[in-house]
């Protein structure tokens, strides 16, 4: 068993368990990482195993935190990189949430490698989200990257080979080592609107959250997020009010996202959409559009 895992139980014996993955990073957000912990707290998922940070952070730079557990006790709470499990129906679930590691990233992907084959995963998907020409009054695209038809068909969802060049993140570095051992190794991405740049994003994590709980049968409690998905609603509305030019991008948005529609339904993740976003980022790295501020240069 590999050095920089830590057993927090006995691993359980799970029968070709889904493996959903997510990092907060500074290239895919903390979105995902938030929906794994909402799926935790919902599945009543609890903690397997975890990857030592020790050798995979600056801690001048992923600080440790100081808190106060039950007893009032002062704790430090290190960054976490943790494995779960879940039942669902006759589905067992792997849930994982960390944060992108800093150093050794190989060594890193060993250690993920290892919990993934001694729980037994039969396939892995990767959560995030990145910012879009899409507008916020429109049901957000939700993009599978990958080629893996049995996760394809898991979904419910057409897949597409992503055309992003960049940058990686830890989740395509781990995406390829997943697909090199046959678990497929895919990402589910929403695609969120460039001009709300608001992290973790409500809209992006509803709309993933979606996904998942139809293709999966998932029994998550989403008020929380469809409450701060609203507020968010309810203060680009405000600023639209107040401003002809942000009226006329949205109507522009608009337009441009029902067109696609209209030639091609967003389930066939149309290959305008795809390209669109792939040209948004690449000018976002250029140094961005008319000064817009994002959360950051995605990719998947």
């Amino acid at each position: 068993m590999d050095r920089n895992v830590r057993w927090l139980r006995e691993a359980p014996a799970l029968d070709r368990p889904l493996l959903i993955a997510a990092f907060g990073s500074t290239q895919t957000g903390s979105t995902g990482a938030a929906i794994i912990g909402l799926l935790c707290e919902g599945l009543n998922a609890p903690p397997v195993a975890e990857i030592d940070p020790d050798e995979f952070y600056d801690f001048s730079v992923a600080r440790p935190l100081v808190q106060f557990d039950e007893s009032g006790s002062r704790v430090l709470e290190w960054p976490s990189n943790r494995f779960h499990v879940a039942r669902v129906g006759e589905r067992d679930l792997v849930l994982f949430s960390g944060l992108e590691p800093h150093l050794r990233w190989r060594s890193f992907t060993r250690a993920f490698d290892a919990v993934a084959t001694r729980l037994g995963v039969a396939k892995t998907i990767f959560l995030g989200t990145h910012p879009a020409p899409v507008p916020h009054t429109r049901q957000l695209p939700v993009l599978l990257y990958g080629q893996d038809a049995e996760l394809s068909a898991m979904l419910r969802m057409h897949t597409t080979t992503a055309t992003y060049e960049g940058p990686a993140s830890i989740q395509s570095v781990l995406s390829a080592s997943e697909h090199e051992r046959g678990r497929g190794g895919s990402m589910l991405f929403a695609a969120t609107p460039f001009y709300a740049a608001v992290d973790p994003h409500p809209l992006g994590a509803a709309a993933l959250v979606e996904q998942l709980r139809v293709a999966l049968g998932l029994e998550v409690d989403l008020r929380a997020i469809r409450e701060q998905g609203a507020a968010l609603e309810a203060h680009l509305q405000q600023l639209m009010a107040r401003s002809e030019g942000m009226r006329e991008l949205v109507r522009n948005l608009e337009a441009g996202l029902d067109r696609r529609v209209a030639l091609a339904p967003l389930e066939s993740n149309s290959v305008e959409l795809i390209d669109q976003i792939s040209d948004f980022l690449r000018i976002q790295r250029l140094g961005g559009s008319n000064g817009t501020a994002v959360s950051g240069p995605a990719e998947a």
